[in-house]
Order: structure tokens, then sequence, then C-alpha cells
């Protein structure tokens, strides 16, 4: 806990056995946990949260004397920091992914109004209409919405976002090549 998935900062990661007194063995660099031999120089006996603040996939098991070891368990978490702005009035708020680069084809990009109500409106400057498709993941990693459409300079791209629950979500942007994500939350 929390579930694995998309955050935009650091978690505090909690592991727990439904078998009371097992040990939980993990590691945080991709591998599976060694019972045989332990200790080794990468799996680790959960004592207490793991602080996740970059990418992470941990990997646990749990054992108990006299048990079966459990299946190893995975969780994968992405660290997206992000950076939220205002436009030059100041009333509309965009959130952008930090380590977002900028292209030559795509000269601005803004996603308003954050936090999203029932509609996200995505406006981009390209130098010719083109096609685009928009899609919005939950946390868990999980589509939970798509759009195509056509991208026009200086125009806006819109979606229908009512039926979203709260939460944070990755919108993706893509065109071509071309792949702009952003954090939104709701």
């Amino acid at each position: 806990s929390p579930a694995p998935g998309v955050y935009a900062g650091p978690q505090s990661v909690s592991m727990t056995s439904a078998t009371s007194g097992a040990v939980i063995y993990f590691t945080t660099n991709g591998n599976t946990p060694l019972l045989n031999p332990f200790p080794n120089s990468f799996t680790r006996i959960y004592s207490s949260p793991v602080s996740v603040t970059a990418n992470t996939t941990i990997r646990a098991i749990a054992t108990k004397s006299g048990m079966t070891n459990s299946a190893t368990a995975v969780g994968i978490y992405t660290i997206t920091p992000a950076r939220v702005a205002t436009d030059q009035a100041g009333s509309l708020n965009y959130f952008f992914e930090e380590n977002t680069q900028e292209t030559p084809e795509f000269q601005s990009f803004e996603v308003f109004p954050n936090p999203i109500s029932d509609k996200l409106h995505i406006r981009i400057s390209v130098e010719s209409d083109q096609e685009a498709m928009a899609e919005v993941y939950d946390a868990k990693g999980c589509r939970v919405m798509q759009k195509s459409g056509i991208l026009t300079n200086g125009g806006t791209f819109q979606l229908e976002t009512g039926r979203l629950t709260a939460g944070i979500y990755q919108l993706v942007l893509k065109s071509g090549q071309q792949i702009w994500k952003a954090k939104v939350l709701k």
C-alpha cells in the first residue's frame, strides 16, 4: 500500500502478509528476492515502510517456517515529478511533467483547467494540422479514456472527463512520432 502505479511524488510503501508471523523479504531493484544465500547485496527483510522516490520495482516474498513460501508479489511504482504553472493572467492552471522535452514541432503544450472537472482542454502549438490521439491513464496504469482528432495550430483539443473519479491521471498525447505527457488531477 499504496497500490502500484504512477504517482506525482514520493511514496511510502507498506507491505503486509495475510499469514500471521510471516517474514517478508523484498528487493527494490526489480530482482526476485534471494532467500538462499541470505543475506545478499539486494534482498532485505521488511520492517518499516519503504521510501520510493524514483521509478522502482518492488518484489516481495512472504515466508514462515513449516509453510510454503508465497508467490512473488510485484509492485511497479512510477514517480513523475511535475510542476504547476499559470497563464499570464493567473487564471488557468497547467500541470506539466517535469522532464517533458519541447520539440520544434510542438512550441507549447497546455492542459487546463487543473484540477479538472467535466472537461479537460489541451492547447498546443503545431506547425500544421495533424492527427492526434489523447489517452488518459489512471494511477494503476489502466487506460480509462481515449480520443482521436485533429490538432490545429493554436486550437484546443477537448476531452469529456465528467465520468472520471477523483484521483491523479496521466494524459498522453501522441501525434506522429511525438509524445507529450502531463499529470492531471480530478
